[in-house]
């Protein structure tokens, strides 16, 4: 999967947009902007309760009135100001399993402006790249019938904010760190033998080491 962080306009054409909701018809910055576009649509749709702000909820709409995108999928955040943890980790899951059921490649993800309470922007983005690729994991190397390939390419971060590119560094080094072992603990132990986690450890190791060293290099021309 690959990931960006850039300022995208919400009225350019995507495959999906992402947007949250609020209990209590309260509403995200890039909710009440699509409902500019689209001449009030939204509102309407979330005051006859169409649209639900309930975490766990997510509704997909297609082809809305002044609006580039081919889809809009609305995600339930719960109550203004009082998401947590555990709950935006159940709102990305959710927009996950929702995004792998479309045959789409690309959604942008406007969910960076949900207020999580006591973390700012850096943590949303890295948290959103490692539970999605928590959710989107599969392990099926020794599997006659292979799982169905995801369709989903990239995803988005509305946001031009520097931190928002740092955090999605990390997060993919964290997820590759996580999916490495998780393969390892899938494997049968007639492969998974002493022999076979040695010849593991020593080629991660050539590898972080020409990364280094490489990286080293590159600093010293750079100074020079």
């Amino acid at each position: 999967m690959k990931y960006q962080a850039n300022s995208t306009a919400l009225s350019q054409s995507t495959d999906c947009l992402i947007i949250g909701i609020y209990e209590n018809n309260e509403f995200t910055k890039s909710f009440n902007e699509i409902d500019q576009i689209t001449q009030g649509y939204l509102s309407q749709l979330a005051q006859s309760q169409d649209l639900s702000g309930k975490i766990g909820q997510a509704t997909l709409l297609h082809s809305l009135p002044n609006l580039a995108a081919k889809r809009l999928l609305v995600a339930g955040c719960g109550k203004k100001g009082e998401t947590t943890e555990r709950q935006f980790k159940q709102i990305i899951q959710r927009v996950t399993q929702t995004l792998k059921e479309l045959n789409i490649q690309q959604a942008v993800n406007n969910l960076t402006d949900v207020e999580i309470k006591d973390r700012d922007l850096f943590w949303n983005v890295r948290f959103t790249v490692e539970t999605i690729e928590h959710s989107l994991y599969q392990f099926d190397e020794f599997k006659s019938k292979k799982a169905d390939a995801i369709s989903l390419q990239e995803i988005i971060f509305n946001t031009d904010d520097a931190q928002a590119k740092q955090a999605i560094a990390e997060a993919q080094a964290i997820a590759n760190g996580v999916k490495a072992a998780r393969n390892i603990a899938n494997m049968p132990p007639n492969i998974c033998t002493p022999a076979y986690l040695a010849e593991q450890a020593k080629n991660l190791a050539e590898k972080f080491y020409f990364f280094q060293k490489n990286t080293c290099q590159n600093h010293i021309v750079m100074l020079l």
